[in-house]
Parts: structure tokens; sequence; C-alpha cells
């Protein structure tokens, strides 16, 4: 029903990317709603740690994203025509992009340790 909502209220103004957003946000609300009732049924997990290491993820995450698009549109006129520098710039792009969320996770603390 919210997906649905959503399409309504978003196509309009913002097309297809519209559709695409509202899809997004009604899978955010229906993993919420998930997650709210996988609380009630296990116990002892902690939430509130993966909630945060979760949060410190998606920083990271985005950081990185911005760090990778401001690199790939530097050197997007670079490598035109060659498939092969085409090809280096997708590996140099994505393991800085790599290399940039490892130590984003660092100076942020993220905590991938298992909790069970």
């Amino acid at each position: 029903i919210v997906n649905i909502l959503l399409d309504i209220l978003l196509v309009k103004p913002l097309k297809h990317g519209g559709l695409a957003l509202a899809t997004s946000i009604s899978n955010i609300v229906a993993a919420l709603l998930l997650l709210k009732d996988l609380r009630k049924k296990i116990k002892g997990v902690d939430f509130k740690s993966n909630l945060k290491c979760l949060i410190k993820s998606i920083l990271a995450s985005a950081f990185m994203a911005v760090i990778v698009c401001q690199i790939h549109s530097m050197s997007e006129n670079i490598f035109i025509g060659n498939k092969l520098l085409e090809l280096a710039e997708l590996v140099i792009t994505a393991g800085v992009g790599m290399l940039a969320y490892g130590l984003l996770c660092c100076a942020f603390k993220v905590s991938f340790k298992n909790n069970s």
C-alpha cells in the first residue's frame, strides 16, 4: 500500500525516478516493520549496536560514493576511446573506492565482529 501511494505521489514530478524512489522507500518501511517483528521474536540480540554499525557503514558508503564520483568525473574525458584505458580507469576508481571505504570504516570505528 505504501508503494502504491508513493508511486502515485512521486511518478508525476519525478517520472520513472519517482517509481524507483517509491519502491526504495516502501522497501525501507517493510524492512523496518520486519525488524520490529524480529526484535519481538529474538531476545538477546543487540539491535542498538547493529543499528550504529549500519549508520556508520551508510555514512562511509556515502562519502565513498562522493569520492568515486569525483574521481570518475575528473578522469572520464582522459580515458575516452581506448577500451584498455577505460578498463584501467574502472579498476583505479574501484580500487580507490574500496580503499576509501576501508579507511572511512576505520575512521568511524565500524565494528564488523560477529555477535553470535
